[in-house]
């Protein structure tokens, strides 16, 4: 996604955990596949996020990705976990 982006711009990458939308699929796994590992990358005003399982070629797409360039965002704490925004 960034093959012609500058590379002196620092960015982070790391794993999130998303909440899987799908109630069926945590009533089945009793409540384990409630959250899923995504993998993302912040760099250049953007975040994009990928299943690693499913993206194992460079070329591949990405799962989705945010301009904040473009888009307003705002990061909120949870205020009853430091690990969940």
């Amino acid at each position: 996604a960034f093959h012609n982006f500058s590379t002196a711009v620092p960015s982070l990458m790391g794993a999130l955990l998303k909440k899987s939308p799908s109630i069926l699929k945590t009533v089945v796994t009793f409540g384990a596949g409630v959250f899923q590992e995504r993998m993302c990358v912040v760099k250049e005003g953007h975040i994009l996020w990928w299943d690693k399982e499913k993206t194992t070629k460079d070329d591949q797409e990405v799962s989705g990705a945010i301009n904040f360039l473009i888009n307003k965002a705002v990061c909120e704490v949870d205020p009853e976990s430091p690990n969940i925004f």
